[in-house]
């Protein structure tokens, strides 16, 4: 009697047991199932939202493109990937690893073009000129602007002036003229007044500066005397220059910057018409 009334406790206690196992089984299989099958469909949703966002930019891209390509402008991006340039232009871009462009521009309504570096707006039909700028400089190299720009806007394309430049030499307001050259010097050069690093600053390549530079139709730069970074003994060198005239230059200089042009010299005190006229082919800006 009482081995019986124990085997049937015990088989109460694991049928109890069993109930409890496979209950809670079947429960946590349930579960799984909604969290695979929830999961599942997230994905699935995510993944069809992507695609279609994706292909709503891609239509977006493409008809942007494709209305870009019928516009006719001709405008050069180097300093991007993103341009496309004919095999013509690309050979003449590519001959010199120093060219750049000044020109970084999008394409707006209207045929104008924006510049991001320096707001400057510029019409499709704008002349371009290509100036040479080295020295003190960041990038020196060849750079395309837009005609009339000025120093400045050179110093913008190029990076910036190194910390040795001398910024005081250089009349950062003149107007810039193609194939120029532009030789910015630093602070030792300045002090030393070396006038052989400065003789064709500011003139090679201009209209006055092949006049100056030029001598009986020959291509051989002939050295004169940088009344912008002269010292008082070179211009005592001068004929008519004496040590009066001289001071009167350097303090101009000092006071009102660079001359522009050689004429700017009669603005000094002692400089007439006639002692221009001794001096003129022997100075240079």
């Amino acid at each position: 009697m009482y081995s019986h009334e124990l085997n049937q406790r015990i088989s109460k206690f694991v049928f109890l047991i069993d109930r409890l196992k496979y209950g809670k089984g079947r429960y946590l299989y349930a579960v799984l199932f909604f969290i695979i099958l929830i999961s599942a469909s997230a994905v699935m949703g995510t993944y069809f939202y992507q695609k279609s966002v994706i292909t709503k930019k891609e239509n977006i891209l493409k008809s942007y493109f494709e209305q870009k390509g019928s516009n006719s402008f001709d405008l050069v991006n180097p300093g991007s990937a993103a341009m496309d340039i004919p095999k013509s232009d690309a050979g003449n871009i590519s001959d010199s690893s120093q060219t750049k462009s000044g020109i970084a521009a999008d394409i707006l309504p209207g045929g104008k073009a924006t510049e991001e570096d320096n707001g400057v707006l510029l019409a499709e039909n704008k002349q371009l000129i290509k100036v040479y700028i080295c020295g003190c400089v960041k990038n020196p190299g060849v750079y395309e602007l837009a005609e009339g720009s000025r120093v400045v806007d050179l110093e913008e394309l190029c990076g910036g002036f190194t910390e040795d430049a001398c910024i005081e030499a250089v009349n950062l307001a003149a107007i810039l003229s193609d194939a120029q050259k532009i030789y910015i010097p630093s602070e030792t050069e300045v002090s030393q007044q070396g006038i052989n690093l400065y003789k064709d600053m500011l003139t090679a390549g201009s209209t006055d500066g092949n006049k100056d530079s030029k001598d009986s139709g020959s291509d051989t730069l002939i050295k004169k005397i940088n009344i912008n970074f002269a010292s008082s003994e070179e211009l005592i060198s001068l004929p008519g220059i004496g040590e009066q005239i001289a001071k009167n230059i350097i303090d101009y200089r000092n006071q009102y910057g660079a001359f522009n042009v050689k004429e700017d010299l009669k603005n000094v005190k002692g400089i007439g018409e006639k002692k221009f006229e001794q001096i003129k082919d022997l100075i240079s800006v």
